[in-house]
């Protein structure tokens, strides 16, 4: 393995050098600006608006005795965030991972992915049932924060050094979402936001808005509402590939005894030239080894066996309507002044109506034949780029999708504080929350005819140039011949999710020394069940004629409802077809099958967890310097139990005789039952070496636990080839991390800061993946057979040759003996330019995070933490003064590794992040105090991707594209207003 330095001594320590001493040019600026003069008085100015609230994340960061970063309300409204996950993105160490319209959707912390991070609502955990961004699955830990709109909370907080009272699960950090409440303004308020949003792609407009009131009465209780909404047009184009692939010859086609010794072979070159193939070619001639090298010259027979094409390489969109709605209800009593009662309620709920188009060349499963190809290097052994190439006897599909998803999520959590005495303190919670989600996404896919004579011109490119001799964008030129690919889908997901859980704790003490002793109990659960009605829809469709060519069948008249959509993709009017095909009953009727089309394993898992938990904390003087510390443990005890719904060979035909027709598999669901408990030690301090100097340290143990969907017991395909799965792993035992923090900071003044942070993590029980290659019929021993599959995956093994030869490539995990180090330097530099300028109101901040990774020891050979950028960073100029306001954001997060080897069965193929750059822009104008007269909004404008970055992944080699998605530049113009 490659051993690769951590970081670069001489290049950060010059960084930290110059941040220091401009920083302390600064310092001493305003040092000058506020000495005490003898002869007059002390002049006190209030920073509002932006910068005050800048000024509180400064203050909550330097009273903090672990590493913990925060962000306040105004800080929150000032910034065209949509959601939660945007706004953590501006914290440094934090990375947000996005939907392919741009818009963020979860957040990892530190260099571990987003399952890793703990995410807390007033305190409490929270599960949403969601699946996350286009193609993604959400099987793991996750959480999506897109639901929740910022505009309703009033503090975030991630914890970066986790304490013995803080909830265990995020061995990378924990995130706390506190929504208002009606003492955090005292008296009555209301605030109301409301904008249009355009995004450039989809060229239409739609709106999203805000109302918060509250009211406090007689500074004894509260109440506080709120709603917010955004309703979204949406639009999305991009290139997709589905993986890249490379040709599976055969011994005639090529001699070698090494033949596809790198893997994969999902395209079939025909052992003859089929009828219509042109180019030369005669129809009935055998494609061997001299042909293909007589046909591509320049080539060796290992250059074409190793050389990949996209699997389906197509052009896509995807358009619609995403509307959300949040609403909050809060109350507060506070009857005695060491008396607090609270109680927070929140609904929300997601409805995208999405269309997703794409016209696809099909590679894999295909019979292209390539004709004067050629690839990117000489030396193929290890896989090669197909650069160029003429391919004949190609075929296309055209694929709708229609999207109809519904996410819900509702929850409540009442509390209590309670000061029993001038040195103990009780506090209670209880909190409860439930999501359910649904989505409809049936897909009609016509093709157009084999042995037409179509002929491709490929190009290869950051978007390869794929040109077709037939018009593909023309709707006569597709049928529905399920006998070479047509097909048709009807498929549903439903998911729910569940927390409700109990946590207290007793404090005795006071600043300078108190002991705090606590319990939790938390129930979370998860369910998915995916359901399939596919065989009924295509069998009403086709007439049940073979090959769905029968005369007045609804599959041979399907260009009746075929059209031109956006981008000259195929497009299908689907309320007729729908109705046509009787869509809604047969979804109603659709029973359970063991996975949806993401690859989501119908599979359930809860969790029943009781901690408990003893810290104390304190100041005491250490050298004559102030030390604030916490040290404690925790420990915790899990008591799990997963489900998989799976199919299992009937017992009877044990006992068949010859020849009988055996009884079909029973589908029942297997659970199994686990419990192991955790302790975890943990202690931070921070020393106050000057009055602005704070040196900080932290050394902890934290933990998540293992993937559900890796410890669901039974069989799962992640994708419709069935070509590639998994295998469960349910006694995988959960990360442990070991961490140690130190930093230093320096407070310049007013909201200004430079702060240098270097952790490591030291993961111990990461998983490892375990793969072989085995015939599909191998799978029976584990109730998988052609039988039990979908209608779909018994297309593509019946295109592989059928049961008996068609091969799979299944994936266990299992944890592995070494360990992981991710070790990191954070720096951050808030700075106020007041006194270097002569205009005042300027600004910038810099947050830097750098991190470097090291698997040793068992199992580690090529493992990587996925999703994890060297170099992510966040730089924001702002400028606030005289009722105007405009800051100027630019985030980068460099390329990363994304997926793990053995992508599409290549051993040595991965997926790769290309690096991301976005500029946002924001501004308002106040113009109560521009204008100067109450009552007057606040105007607001904001640009989100103003330089309309494009997002890319690649397969294994730089120049092979995997998917590249043009979200496009967002506008939006509103108005605020407070009373």
């Amino acid at each position: 393995m490659v051993q690769q330095r951590f970081l670069r001594p001489g290049h950060t320590g010059g960084r930290i050098l110059q941040l220091t001493i401009l920083a302390g040019l600064v310092s001493a600026a305003y040092a000058q600006e506020t000495a005490p003069s003898a002869l007059g008085s002390i002049q006190t100015v209030q920073v509002t608006g932006y910068r005050g609230s800048l000024e509180t994340s400064a203050r909550d960061k330097r009273e903090a005795t672990g590493f913990q970063d925060s962000i306040f309300a105004e800080d929150l409204g000032k910034f065209p965030d949509t959601n939660i996950a945007e706004s953590l993105n501006r914290i440094p160490g934090v990375q947000v991972s996005r939907e392919i319209t741009g818009e963020g959707v979860n957040i990892q912390i530190r260099g571990l992915g987003t399952s890793f991070t703990k995410v807390l609502l007033n305190g409490a955990p929270i599960a949403v049932a969601s699946t996350g961004s286009t193609d993604s699955q959400n099987t793991n830990r996750e959480v999506d924060l897109d639901l929740l709109p910022t505009d309703l909370f009033t503090k975030l907080t991630v914890s970066k050094s986790p304490s013995a009272s803080l909830l265990e699960g995020g061995a990378a950090g924990v995130v706390d979402m506190r929504s208002a409440r009606p003492f955090d303004r005292k008296g009555s308020y209301v605030s109301a936001n409301l904008g249009g949003t355009r995004n450039q792609v989809a060229g239409k407009w739609g709106n999203r808005g805000s109302v918060l009131a509250s009211k406090t009465f007689n500074n004894t209780w509260g109440i506080l509402g709120g709603v917010a909404w955004n309703k979204s047009k949406v639009q999305a184009t991009g290139y997709e590939t589905i993986g890249l692939t490379n040709p599976n010859l055969t011994a005639a086609q090529n001699s070698s005894p090494t033949r596809n010794n790198t893997g994969g072979g999902n395209w079939t070159i025909p052992a003859t030239v089929p009828s219509n193939a042109g180019n030369g070619l005669s129809p009935g001639a055998a494609i061997d080894q001299a042909l293909l090298l007589a046909r591509n010259p320049g080539l060796s027979i290992q250059q074409i066996d190793n050389s990949l094409i996209p699997r389906l390489g197509r052009q896509m969109a995807q358009y619609g309507d995403k509307d959300k709605v949040t609403a909050i209800l809060s109350g507060e009593f506070r009857p005695s002044a060491g008396l607090h009662f609270y109680v927070d309620t929140m609904y929300s709920e997601k409805d995208n109506d999405l269309q997703r188009l794409d016209t696809a060349l099909i590679g894999r499963n295909g019979a292209i034949i390539p004709l004067d190809m050629k690839v990117d290097r000489s030396d193929c052994a290890n896989g090669c780029v197909v650069e160029s190439a003429t391919l004949a006897n190609a075929q296309y599909f055209a694929e709708y999708r229609p999207y109809m998803e519904k996410v819900r999520l509702k929850g409540i959590n009442p509390g209590m504080e309670w000061e029993l005495g001038e040195k103990l303190k009780l506090t209670a919670q209880l909190n409860y929350t439930k999501s359910e989600f649904s989505r409809e996404s049936p897909t009609v896919l016509p093709v157009t005819p084999v042995n037409a004579g179509n002929t491709v011109s490929f190009t290869n490119g950051p978007i390869p140039s794929i040109v077709s001799s037939m018009d593909i964008t023309s709707p006569a030129n597709y049928v529905f011949d399920t006998a070479n690919g047509a097909r048709v889908n009807l498929q549903q997901e439903l998911r729910e999710t569940s927390t409700k859980g109990l946590r207290s704790d007793l404090t005795w003490g006071d600043s300078d020394f108190s002991i705090k002793g606590g319990f939790a109990y938390d129930d979370i659960l998860r369910r998915i069940t995916a359901r399939d009605n596919t065989t009924a829809w295509q069998n009403l469709i086709c007439g049940n004629v073979a090959g769905c060519q029968g005369a007045g069948t609804i599959g041979a008249r399907v260009g009746e409802y075929l059209r031109r959509g956006p981008n000259g993709l195929i497009e299908v009017d689907w309320q007729r077809f729908a109705g046509d095909t009787n869509y809604q009953q047969l979804l109603d009727q659709a029973p359970i099958t063991g996975a949806s089309n993401t690859g989501a394993a119908t599979g359930f898992i809860q969790e029943k967890t009781k901690g408990v938990f003893l810290q104390a904390d304190g100041i005491t003087q250490l050298v004559g310097y102030q030390l604030r510390y916490n040290a404690g443990v925790r420990y915790v005890r899990t008591e799990q139990s997963v489900g998989a719904y799976n199919s299992v060979a009937d017992p009877r035909n044990a006992s068949l005789p010859a020849g009988a027709t055996p009884f079909p598999n029973v589908n029942q669901w297997v659970y199994v039952d686990k419990t192991y408990s955790n302790t975890l030690p943990s202690a931070s301090a921070a020393l106050d070496l000057a009055k602005n100097v704070v040196l900080r340290a932290s050394a902890s143990r934290s933990m998540t636990r293992a993937n559900p969907e890796a410890l669901r017991p039974g069989i799962n395909f992640s994708n419709p080839s069935a070509d590639i799965g998994s295998l469960g792993a349910p006694n995988l035992a959960p990360y442990i991390s070991d961490n140690l923090d130190f930093g230093v900071e320096w407070y310049t003044g007013r909201e200004g800061y430079v702060a240098a942070t270097v952790f490591q993590k030291t993961l111990n029980g990461f998983t490892v993946n375990q793969s072989n290659t085995l015939p599909f019929s191998a799978l029976a021993q584990y109730g998988v057979t052609y039988e039990s599959v979908t209608p779909t995956m018994q297309q593509a093994l019946d295109a592989r040759g059928g049961p008996a030869n068609a091969s799979v490539v299944m994936t266990s995990q299992r944890n592995a003996g070494g360990e992981l180090k991710i070790k990191g330097l954070e720096l951050g530099w808030v700075q106020p330019l007041d006194k270097l300028l002569p205009w005042r109101g300027f600004g910038f901040s810099e947050t830097l995070t750098l991190i470097d990774q090291k698997a040793t020891g068992e199992g580690t050979q090529g493992f990587v933490a996925l999703g994890v950028p060297k170099k992510s960073n966040n730089f924001q100029l702002y400028y606030e003064n005289h009722g105007f306001m405009a800051r100027l954001s630019h985030t980068y997060s460099q390329g990363s590794q994304i997926s793990g080897l053995n992508q599409n069965g290549i051993a040595a193929a991965a997926l790769f992040s290309d690096g991301f750059k976005q500029l946002d822009f924001s501004s308002q104008f106040d113009l109560e105090k521009l204008l100067d007269r109450d009552g007057l909004p606040t105007l607001t404008f904001d640009v989100v991707n103003a330089t309309d970055t494009v997002r890319r992944a690649y397969f294994q080699f730089s120049n092979a594209t995997f998917t590249s998605y043009k979200p496009g530049r967002t506008i939006s113009v509103g108005m605020r207003m407070k009373f």
